[in-house]
């Protein structure tokens, strides 16, 4: 019977089994320490002195959708940003742009991420990231949009201010 453990201190006194305590935004640091068939203490790799450890951030907040352009309606432009600004605690995991799928009527664009540094100077507890698909030149008609993403953590986009699936129509004659 093979155990692995899991313990807060390199040289602890009890192991923490199943019920692992994270506190949020801080490192947590797990020592790790296996057993052979013997009862005799392994080290991987072999010439370490300490055991190997391995740490863990815990990130229970979601990037919050605070904004998205244009407005669900109609606009009689069709060159413009097609945006939406989503907004993560700088104590948080930070916002992974390699999970994000952009869409306009069920199609993936290339988008662009960018700090919006005009929001993080008035906000300085979060960072403010613009996701946008510069659109030129749309026929008129109507645009569904989707943008989904996650953050370091596997945090969906919270759309508990705006969404960040919407509707708008060109309509350059109106």
């Amino acid at each position: 019977d093979r155990h692995i453990l899991f313990y807060d201190k390199e040289n602890p006194s009890y192991w923490f089994g199943l019920d692992i305590p994270l506190v949020s935004f801080k490192n947590t640091l797990f020592y790790l320490k296996s057993y052979d068939d013997s009862g005799n203490l392994v080290r991987y790799p072999a010439i370490m002195d300490t055991p190997p450890y391995i740490t863990f951030f815990a990130d229970p907040v979601a990037p919050t959708v605070m904004s998205h352009f244009p407005r669900d309606g109609s606009t009689s432009q069709n060159t413009f940003d097609v945006q939406i600004t989503v907004k993560e605690g700088k104590q948080e995991s930070g916002l992974d742009e390699s999970s994000i799928n952009f869409n306009i009527n069920g199609e993936a664009v290339t988008y662009f991420v960018e700090h919006d540094t005009a929001l993080e100077e008035n906000d300085s507890d979060f960072y403010y990231y613009r996701i946008y698909y510069p659109a030129v030149a749309l026929a008129d008609g109507e645009y569904d949009v989707s943008i989904e993403g996650v953050d370091f953590a596997m945090n969906d986009f919270s759309e508990t201010s705006t969404t960040s699936h919407w509707t708008f129509i060109v309509d350059r004659a109106a």
